[in-house]
């Protein structure tokens, strides 16, 4: 089974994969993906409900009520959704996590079993799961992103300092993976799936990162953006020198190389950017984080042009103002503690 979660709660919960779900869900499953039951939904949305399943059967398996025979219908009660929630809590899941878990599975059985009623999966009672909680935003570490472009840039100077071996070759690969999360911070889906030849662009003026088709959220924004030099330079390195040592003899064109040579999957980089994070910050926090870090920073350096993360995440403008608000407050905040250490001061009080 796969473990969940590398920072900020789902300690100790296991995911079931779905090569061990019971038969008569796998068949289930395939039918509504295989015949696209109900609206079109896109390959991410698929893996989130799939993720949302293979949790609730973690659970059950680790209460010894999974049954090998039933269907997913079969498995969810009324009763058993209040003993997922309060095991869900007792695991670490905030709020936030519990209702989108419990989503999850409500989706994938309305589209696995569409003429079952599973209104009290979301709606306990009739009461929508979302009033039955005090639903507050976990407070995140956000990194400063230019501080982040600084960490790749330490990474790759105490790498070079390294021996020739493969701790040397895989810190150059990280300060590049980070190098280019700081600066244009990729969904990690994408950053994971880049290859060498689709994605990246070498011109005149430097490396340009291309994200385009599968690897896009919706498969239908292509973003072209422009690595700064800093980050080009570690780049360059790892493509020329080693990247080729990593691959230890293998031909492929996956940009990221693992230590045995072949592409680097996602637990790969989900794993790699928590140790690194831990390490640098004494906070793991997994690749998504370098977005909120993103779009936060320019908000706050830059408060005139909140839109402008958008454009380089490829998201929405209400998903960047949101973080701008974010921003603000902690610019808020910030000038708000300045004035009371001006006062304390003037009135001779500072601590």
């Amino acid at each position: 089974m796969n473990s969940i979660g590398s920072n900020g709660g789902d300690s100790g919960i296991r995911r079931l994969p779905r090569d061990a779900w019971p038969a008569p869900l796998t068949l289930a499953w395939d039918t509504a993906v295989g015949t696209r039951r109900g609206r079109r939904r896109s390959p991410e949305t698929y893996h989130s409900y799939a993720a949302g399943v293979g949790i609730y059967l973690g659970y059950l398996q680790s209460e010894g009520l999974l049954d090998a025979r039933a269907t997913l219908a079969e498995m969810v009660s009324p009763e058993r959704m209040d003993a997922y929630f309060d095991w869900l809590a007792e695991h670490g899941n905030a709020p936030h996590s519990i209702l989108g878990r419990f989503r999850q599975l409500h989706a994938a059985l309305r589209m696995m079993h569409p003429l079952g009623e599973f209104g009290f999966v979301t709606r306990p009672d009739g009461i929508p799961l979302r009033q039955t909680m005090e639903m507050r935003r976990r407070v995140l570490f956000i990194p400063d992103a230019r501080h982040t472009v600084f960490w790749a840039q330490a990474l790759f100077r105490d790498a070079l300092c390294l021996p020739v071996g493969l701790p040397r070759q895989l810190q150059i690969r990280d300060a590049a993976m980070i190098g280019i999360l700081a600066e244009l911070a990729p969904r990690a889906r994408a950053m994971q799936a880049l290859s060498l030849s689709r994605h990246l662009v070498r011109t005149q003026e430097g490396w340009m990162l291309r994200q385009h088709g599968a690897i896009m959220k919706g498969q239908r924004t292509v973003l072209e953006l422009p690595l700064s030099d800093r980050v080009g330079v570690i780049l360059e390195r790892y493509v020329a020198v080693e990247r080729r040592a990593l691959l230890r003899g293998q031909d492929h064109d996956a940009l990221w190389v693992a230590k045995d040579g072949g592409p680097l999957g996602r637990s790969g980089l989900d794993l790699m950017i928590a140790r690194r994070s831990k390490a640098r910050f004494g906070v793991g926090f997994g690749p998504h984080r370098f977005r909120t870090s993103l779009t936060t920073t320019r908000a706050a350096a830059g408060g005139s042009h909140p839109l402008d993360a958008a454009l380089i995440l490829g998201h929405s403008a209400t998903t960047s103002l949101r973080n701008y608000n974010r921003a603000r407050a902690i610019e808020a905040s910030r000038a708000h503690d300045e004035r009371i250490a001006q006062l304390e001061d003037e009135a001779g009080v500072r601590l």
